[in-house]
């Protein structure tokens, strides 16, 4: 998961992975969220249904994230 903020802005970038019973394949989401620092923002869950998929996303947007100049202020370091 990572924490990026800029100016009054701040963005977050993470991932969630669920095992479906009935299916029996997981499920994989990434999440993102964003808005003014001190509010709850606007949050989105893109759902993958693979692991690849989701990991070209998530990093790319951590790219486009670094491009823009937002700065990380925390990162976990356990996706997927």
């Amino acid at each position: 998961m990572y924490y990026f903020k800029k100016d009054n802005k701040f963005y977050i970038v993470g991932d969630e992975v669920f095992d479906d019973k009935e299916t029996g394949k997981e499920k994989i989401y990434v999440t993102t969220q964003w808005g003014k620092i001190g509010s709850n923002g606007t949050a989105r869950f893109k759902k993958f249904d693979n692991r690849t998929d989701a990991l070209y996303f998530y990093y790319k947007k951590v790219k486009e994230l670094t491009d823009k100049d937002y700065i990380s202020i925390y990162h976990k370091n356990e996706v997927f």
